[in-house]
């Protein structure tokens, strides 16, 4: 296309690249999966507990050594100690 005198070069090229939908294609999502938290005053020192999303169930499950159990969406997701989000694609 030819730019008119009034229109810059990136003006056109971002125009283009919307009419061609590419800003769409780029677009990444992520989903949350995992929330490790750590218990403690230090890092060396404490306890660590992980919460994580299984697909396959629709359900977020707590682990804490041993012990496994089934926990609500706010319960993972709303966790104060949180030391690492994992994600996935």
């Amino acid at each position: 296309r030819k730019l008119d005198e009034s229109e810059s070069e990136s003006e056109s090229d971002l125009d283009s690249d919307i009419e061609a939908g590419i800003y769409e294609k780029n677009v990444r999502t992520f989903k949350l999966f995992s929330v490790i938290a750590h218990h403690g005053d230090y890092v060396g020192r404490g306890h660590y507990t992980n919460c994580t999303y299984d697909k396959l169930t629709d359900k977020w499950y707590h682990f804490d050594d041993e012990n496994v159990q089934s926990i609500s969406d706010g319960d993972a997701l709303g966790n104060a100690d949180a030391y690492l989000l994992l994600y996935t694609r």
